[in-house]
C-alpha cells in the first residue's frame, strides 16, 4: 500500500518563461524549439512542499543568474491536454519526460512508470498528446501526475480512505488484532508487558506489537 493523497488545491511556482531544445543522442540538429514555463507543483496545504518550489525557482546555488518564483494557485482539476515535449537527461544516468499542461503552458516532469501505464492502457496520440485524464496527486514524498482509473489512482484513493479512518483510543486495542497505523503499516496486536530494572526497584508497563 503506498502512501499518497489526491490535493484539492495546488500551487504552481513557475520560473521565468524560457526555450528548449530536443536532439537525438548523437546529432546536434535540434529538433524543435519550443518556449515553456518550468514549474513546480506543490500541495497548496504543504508549506514545506511550496517553500522547496520556491527554492526551485531561484535556480541552482552555482547559477549566478537568480530567479523570484510566480506562485499561482488552482484547483487540481482533470487534465487532458498533457503533450511530451522532450527527455531532459540528468546526473548520474537519470533522466525524465518533460510535459507541458494548462493553459499557460506549464512545464514539468512526468514520471516513466505513470508513462508506460498510458502507453499500455490508453495510448499516446502522434505530436505526444496522452490519451485519458490526469490528476496531481503526492505518491510518498513525490508529487506526480497519475492517469485517472489507473492502479496508482486507485492506490491514492485507497490511501486517502484509510488514514481518513477513525484514531483508535489504547484502551480499546483487543488482543489478536491488527491494526494499521498512520504510516499505513500493519501491526498485531499482543497486549502489555513489563520490564524491570536490574536492581528491581521499578516497572514500566509498555504495549506489545509484532510488526
Amino acid at each position: 500500500m503506498i502512501s499518497g493523497n489526491i490535493p484539492t488545491k495546488l500551487t504552481l511556482i513557475s520560473r521565468s518563461a524560457e526555450e528548449i531544445e530536443n536532439h537525438f543522442e548523437g546529432i546536434e540538429e535540434s529538433i524543435n524549439k519550443i518556449k515553456v514555463l518550468p514549474t513546480f507543483v506543490a500541495d497548496s496545504v504543504n508549506e514545506n512542499s511550496i517553500q522547496r518550489g520556491m527554492d526551485w525557482a531561484g535556480g541552482r546555488p552555482w547559477e549566478t543568474k537568480k530567479y523570484k518564483g510566480k506562485k499561482t494557485e488552482t484547483d487540481n482539476a482533470p487534465l487532458t491536454d498533457i503533450r511530451i515535449i522532450g527527455l531532459e537527461y540528468r546526473s548520474e544516468g537519470g533522466r525524465a519526460y518533460k510535459v507541458l499542461f494548462g493553459a499557460k503552458d506549464y512545464y514539468a516532469d512526468l514520471r516513466e512508470d505513470v508513462l508506460l501505464e498510458a502507453i499500455l492502457s490508453v495510448g499516446i496520440e502522434a505530436g505526444g498528446r496522452l490519451n485519458g485524464e490526469y490528476l496531481w496527486a503526492r505518491v510518498g514524498s513525490q508529487m506526480k501526475l497519475v492517469r485517472i482509473g489507473s492502479s496508482l489512482h486507485t492506490a491514492n484513493l485507497d490511501s486517502m480512505q484509510y488514514k481518513a479512518k477513525p484514531k483508535i483510543s489504547i484502551k480499546n486495542l483487543e488482543i489478536g488484532r491488527i491494526y494499521i497505523d498512520s504510516r499505513e503499516f500493519e501491526h498485531l496486536y499482543l497486549g502489555k508487558y513489563s520490564i524491570r530494572n536490574f536492581h528491581g526497584l521499578f516497572h514500566i508497563y509498555k504495549f506489545f506489537f509484532i510488526f
